[in-house]
């Protein structure tokens, strides 16, 4: 059973592949992969919900995930090719270019491979050493607080093309005056869901979850560190990547990695699960420090600062 999940699982990333989402944000037509997404996703939905009756459907409720997943991808590419957004066309196919392009995404899927680190081993980290109660705890916190990950995405996504016509027309001192616009809305709405996690978190967990306390406390620094990555994100995929700078990004997670490993087991024998929390603020915000210092120099260099 669990070998076939994990098959069907890996397949259905080949959708996602599909669905190209990358060249939706260059020609700005994200709104337009949305409602394709939006609709197989309420298909798929209202199916589980309605058809599914026992346990033993988990294995159809995989299978209907990934053939929404497969017909996303299918329908955003005939979406491209009706309108003439583009084509297939074997002819176009250039081998060098091919890898060309596998070597610039190699950086990419490097770095990202490299935050592993200290973003997804997290939830072992706190089996190993708190046990699955607190595991529970942790995971609920991570998914309240990645809310706001969410909030930020589609900004991303949206600006994404105009950063890129940015970099490519030189245009260095729009691009820092636009992010910084972009990060203060972030950082808004960050300090928004810290207070509201103070003043209300308590009457809304309780009628959900035990360990309230805890989990407001875990939250606290959880939202902190959500608003770090949203900084993180603007440098990172809206200046660093569009200027054509994505080789350093290894480097910096790599040193980020090692300054988390440093204190990771400091933070957790002094406070417990909080620490493994503390770890990953305190990791993005070295990141963030890198990521802004480069940029600095980078700007610097072409005389816009």
């Amino acid at each position: 059973m669990d070998k076939n999940i994990l098959l069907i699982s890996s397949l259905t990333t080949f959708g996602t592949v599909l669905s190209s989402a990358w060249l939706y944000q260059a020609i700005g037509k994200n709104s337009a992969l949305a409602l394709i997404t939006v609709f197989f996703r309420l298909i798929s939905f209202f199916l589980i919900i309605f058809t599914v009756k026992v346990k033993d459907d988990l294995m159809y409720c995989i299978w209907v995930q990934f053939f929404s997943s497969i017909l996303i991808g299918l329908f955003s590419l005939c979406y491209l090719i009706r309108r003439k957004i583009t084509a297939i066309d074997y002819k176009l196919f250039d081998l060098s270019y091919s890898f060309h392009l596998v070597r610039d995404s190699y950086h990419i899927f490097l770095a990202s491979s490299i935050t592993l680190g200290f973003t997804y081993l997290n939830p072992l980290f706190v089996k190993y050493f708190f046990g699955d109660a607190f595991l529970g705890l942790y995971s609920i916190a991570d998914k309240v607080s990645s809310t706001l990950k969410m909030v930020f995405s589609p900004f991303i996504q949206a600006f994404y093309s105009k950063f890129c016509t940015l970099a490519n027309q030189h245009k260095y001192w729009e691009s820092i005056k636009l992010s910084s616009k972009i990060i203060a809305f972030f950082l808004i709405v960050s300090f928004i869901g810290f207070l509201l996690n103070i003043w209300i978190g308590n009457y809304i967990y309780n009628l959900f979850f035990s360990h309230v306390e805890e989990l407001i406390k875990l939250l606290n620094i959880m939202i902190l560190s959500q608003a770090i990555v949203g900084v993180a994100m603007v440098l990172v995929n809206l200046n660093i990547i569009p200027l054509g700078r994505a080789f350093v990004l290894k480097r910096f997670y790599l040193i980020g990695l090692f300054f988390h490993f440093t204190y990771l087991y400091f933070l957790i024998s002094n406070y417990g699960v909080y620490g493994i929390a503390l770890s990953v603020f305190l990791t993005e915000l070295i990141l963030v420090f890198l990521f802004a210092l480069y940029l600095f120099f980078y700007f610097k260099k072409n005389k816009c600062l």
